[in-house]
């Protein structure tokens, strides 16, 4: 196994965000691990035809419930991000990792 060596696997917190800044958001009470769960479906049987034929893709379409939590969260948060001086342009900001760098190996 290859040994990566402590400092290129460290990041400093520095230029990281603090949740300090989205933590007054009120999200409502409704938003929750279950609002996001999905509904367990069986798919049909399907004939070896069926099975190899092409599939065309469907849109999913959101439910007025989603949406409206959607509004509602999103309102909330950007009037935290619009209270911090240059945080828009700091989220807007494309995150890269220099070379040598791998996501997996990244300890904060």
């Amino acid at each position: 196994s290859a040994r990566v060596s402590s400092d290129s696997a460290r990041v400093s917190s520095g230029p990281w965000l603090s949740l300090s800044y989205v933590s007054g958001v009120k999200i409502p009470e409704y938003v929750n691990d279950a609002f996001f769960k999905k509904a367990a479906e069986k798919a049909p049987k399907k004939s070896e035809e069926q099975f190899f034929a092409k599939d065309e893709k469907k849109a999913r379409v959101l439910s007025a419930d989603r949406l409206k939590a959607q509004k509602e969260v999103d309102a909330a948060l950007l009037q935290a991000i619009a209270k911090v001086a240059s945080l828009s342009k700091y989220l807007a900001h494309r995150f890269t990792l220099s070379n040598k760098v791998f996501p997996h190996e990244i300890a904060f």
